[in-house]
């Protein structure tokens, strides 16, 4: 995917389901970056943007494909899934891929965002403006606040999710399911 967005390579015969998809994104107007790697730093109270490599990084993602239009306000996000369905997706990492975003393109009013499955075909939209930053940061916090006070008592509740059946390897939690 990122070669056919990026560089205009053909897709490998064996992948060729993937292009009418691909193909739309291609079309999307505006700079196309694949594999964006981006950083967002706290300071003095405020989240900023920084490099990806940056010392002092609270937080690091990369963006399978980001397309910033200047001239409408308005960028793209896509994460690519090749996953057989979309039944345990968890939209959540979009919101903080967008609120970077926001960050690092300061004149960026709206983004529309997606997980694309390519094998099952299925697209789970997202849309964020930048006035609700503040509460998409908000939300964020709620779930570092509960991350750093286990890592503090050393307490970490089992919760349990989709993962717990198919793929956790914590053998002595209640909800293991295997």
């Amino acid at each position: 995917a990122e070669d056919f967005v990026s560089e205009k390579k053909p897709i490998p015969p064996k992948f060729s389901y993937l292009e009418e998809a691909l193909k739309v994104l291609t079309d999307i107007p505006g700079e196309k970056y694949c594999e964006k790697k981006l950083g967002v730093k706290l300071v003095d109270d405020t989240y900023t943007a920084c490099d990806f490599f940056d010392k002092d990084v609270w937080w690091r993602g990369v963006i399978d494909l980001l397309v910033i239009n200047p001239e409408t306000k308005m960028a793209t996000l896509i994460d690519y899934k090749t996953g057989k369905s979309s039944q345990y997706a968890d939209t959540r990492q979009l919101s903080l891929f967008s609120v970077a975003i926001f960050k690092h393109f300061p004149d960026m009013q709206k983004i529309k965002s997606g997980l694309v499955f390519l094998v099952s075909k299925e697209i789970l939209k997202e849309d964020y403006t930048s006035d609700k930053v503040d509460d998409m940061f908000a939300e964020w916090g709620k779930i570092t606040l509960r991350i750093d006070a286990a890592h503090q008592s050393g307490v970490f509740n089992a919760v349990p999710n989709f993962a717990c059946r198919k793929f956790c390897p914590v053998q002595s939690c209640s909800h293991w399911g295997k």
